[in-house]
């Protein structure tokens, strides 16, 4: 969990604006300086901001990519379970007298969406129906060998690309955290600039307002999921049981 884009974006229009601003103001800076904040620790507290900024950005554009590519992913599973399911459907009607061979590719049972379950079941279903002894047995219902292996071939391709997706999904997760830890260093450097400020202005608060230092209070925010959306597969709705009230019949 952490805090929204939003809020990110927020602060660095916010702060960015102060060290924009303030470096503009010779006379501001010799203030404050007595104060403990010469040049050298005001570019430090320029640095921590760089870095927050830059997992900021970096965390953005690895989340849009992993987005798109979860989209594909979800067009992939749709045509890979639709493929398959339209194998199993013929089958089970011309294999209806074959038990033998419908228990070898699997055909009994019901379908689960459930992913990891659905790929055994599938990789199961193509290593046995290219068997020699089964696909003698199902060849003469339109099924060649060439379409097994791509059927085949497009469920290897998704699990490929499910695998390339887990990896970005990952970066993003290190991103994260490597945003959340550069943004409290940030957060409690500028804090303490613009505390020393208000001390130094004391008498006249408004000054700050051309440096852009306002009441730098943390909003209020909701903790949002920062994660990219990850894959799951659809629930069935929960249908909810009414009890009827029975009332008592006076004979």
């Amino acid at each position: 969990m952490g805090f929204s884009n939003k809020f990110y974006m927020n602060y660095l229009h916010t702060a960015g604006e102060i060290f924009e601003s303030t470096g503009k103001y010779p006379d501001f800076l010799a203030i404050i300086s007595e104060y403990g904040y010469e040049a050298a620790r005001i570019e430090h507290g320029q640095e921590l901001f760089n870095e927050f900024a830059k997992y900021h950005y970096a965390y953005l554009e690895k989340r849009q990519d992993a987005l798109s590519k979860l989209q594909t992913l979800r067009t992939l599973y749709k045509n890979i379970f639709k493929e398959y399911m339209d194998y199993v459907k013929r089958l089970r009607v011309e294999l209806v007298n074959d038990a033998e061979t419908s228990a070898a590719l699997g055909l009994r049972g019901e379908r689960d969406r459930a992913k990891g379950v659905f790929l055994d079941q599938s990789t199961n279903f193509y290593t046995m129906a290219m068997k020699p002894e089964i696909f003698g047995k199902i060849q003469g219902f339109g099924l060649t060998m060439e379409k097994l292996q791509n059927s085949g071939n497009h469920v290897r391709e998704y699990l490929d690309y499910r695998i390339a997706y887990e990896s970005m999904d990952g970066e993003c997760q290190e991103l994260v955290e490597k945003r959340s830890k550069a943004y409290t260093k940030s957060r409690e450097w500028l804090t303490a600039f613009v505390t020393s400020c208000k001390v130094a202005y004391a008498g006249n608060l408004q000054a700050l307002e051309k440096f852009g230092i306002f009441i730098l209070n943390r909003p209020r925010k909701h903790r949002v999921n920062e994660t990219p959306e990850t894959e799951s597969a659809p629930d069935k709705p929960v249908k909810s049981k009414k009890k009827r009230r029975k009332t008592a019949v006076k004979e």
